[in-house]
């Protein structure tokens, strides 16, 4: 791997960072065949209403407890606030897997058990994003992010085809399984990893450390951050509303299924539903076996041109997905949105990192969450807002959210190229 003229390999990576790479990819294989499917256990177990009332309090759950994340990894260190959420998240998950076993069943056991596992998310999220920026340079975190980026979607294919077939019959044992990595992943927290939070600058005599409401004020008056901030929420966006309402309208607009492609006598057919399932699956494929490609044609582009690159395709090609009814255009969309979104995400990532002073860390990580939850809150919306106006209303509204984007990240680039704080030569090359 090639860092402008600089060969990089893995092995010369911070262990902390080995380990990080290497549990997310576990993490995320074995979680993706649980979590994508609570939400229809818990519409069997307790009704649809009442789950929708949950997904928003776990969200709100979350988010309140990264604010507290934050806060603790830059006072107290990094490795401290993982060890008191893991071992909490370790104990939660073996009560939700007895919840769950031939022994004992308990959908409400099951729903509190949930719910606290998310605030352990929240306080362990961003103290994990501040000690992996704590132990790469700019150079490296490209790379990182990039690694890290592909393995999750590796991970997500191979652990949403599994759940799919195991999680209904077999929760009790998917939920041990989650509960065993993650017990494993505590003791190589205990014994392996280090704690990387810098030392903090000896304040003037008298004078009281920061409170956190005031650090998290000196976040938010960094005008810089913010609207790089806004223009990811945006771009995030995009995926969301697609994977919303996109699939809403297709199951709506394609009710019977029809002739996708014919290969010989064998003819393939899929409703609405069923072809945006294989959009997503497409997605998945595409990040899996063509991010390298992509990463070592874009790369000399440099992080601006990249960024703004990336995000122009995703804008297209999510935007004709939200119109669309032709399988072949869909198809073609789908390949120039992940192209994109191969382009932009781990350079927006890399950025996001540059941006956080060494000594604030934690609380820059804990707001940069909040680009995710806000994203998905504009994901759920556009279903309703879909039920009131066109298809074509909804295309236009979407082309302006992608211009928006771009146009906050052009805005933001051109600040940081003045204040030379990005490099201007490409980085990576995988």
């Amino acid at each position: 791997m090639v860092f402008g003229g600089i060969t990089l390999t893995f092995r010369e990576l911070h262990l902390n960072v080995k380990i990080r790479l290497l549990q997310n990819f576990i993490g995320n294989m074995i979680g993706s065949m649980v979590f994508p499917f609570l939400a229809i256990y818990f519409a069997e177990a307790i009704g649809p209403s009442l789950t929708g009332l949950l997904i928003v309090l776990h969200i709100a759950i979350t988010v309140s407890a990264g604010a507290y994340g934050g806060h603790f990894a830059d006072k107290f260190g990094r490795k401290r606030v993982k060890l008191y959420a893991e071992t909490a998240r370790v104990l939660l998950f073996a009560v939700v897997a007895l919840s769950n076993s031939p022994w004992y069943e308990s959908a409400v056991v099951t729903c509190i058990g949930m719910l606290l596992i998310g605030f352990c998310d929240g306080l362990s999220g961003p103290a994990s994003e501040a000690m992996l920026i704590d132990v790469t340079t700019s150079k490296s975190r490209t790379l990182v992010y990039s690694v890290d980026y592909w393995s999750n979607n590796f991970g997500l294919v191979i652990g949403g085809i599994a759940g799919g077939y195991l999680f209904r019959s077999f929760k009790f044992e998917l939920f041990s399984a989650m509960t065993l990595f993650l017990a494993l992943s505590l003791v190589v927290l205990i014994v392996w990893i280090t704690e990387t939070k810098p030392e903090s600058k000896p304040l003037p005599a008298g004078e009281k450390p920061a409170g956190m409401v005031a650090t998290y004020m000196t976040v938010f008056k960094n005008r810089i951050f913010i609207i790089f901030l806004g223009a990811a929420l945006l771009c995030g966006s995009l995926e969301n509303i697609t994977n919303n309402y996109g699939r809403v309208r297709l199951f709506d607009d394609i009710s019977t299924p029809q002739t996708i492609f014919t290969l010989g006598s064998w003819v393939f057919t899929a409703d609405g539903l069923q072809l945006f399932a294989f959009l997503q699956a497409m997605n998945a494929m595409i990040v899996v076996l063509f991010s390298a490609v992509v990463r070592k044609w874009v790369h000399r582009f440099g992080h601006r041109r990249a960024l703004l690159l990336g995000v122009a395709l995703s804008t297209i090609g999510y935007a004709v997905i939200i119109v669309s009814n032709w399988p072949l255009v869909l198809g073609i969309s789908m390949i120039i949105a992940t192209i994109g979104e191969i382009t932009w995400v781990p350079v927006k990532q890399t950025i996001l990192a540059d941006l956080a002073p060494t000594e604030n860390r934690g609380v820059y990580m804990a707001v940069a969450g909040l680009t995710g939850v806000g994203s998905s809150m504009l994901g759920g919306l556009s279903i309703t807002l879909g039920a009131y106006v066109s298809s074509w209303t909804m295309f236009a509204l979407f082309l302006v959210v992608g211009m928006l984007s771009l146009f906050f990240y052009a805005r933001t680039m051109n600040s940081l190229s003045r204040r030379t704080k990005v490099p201007a030569q490409p980085e990576v090359s995988v």
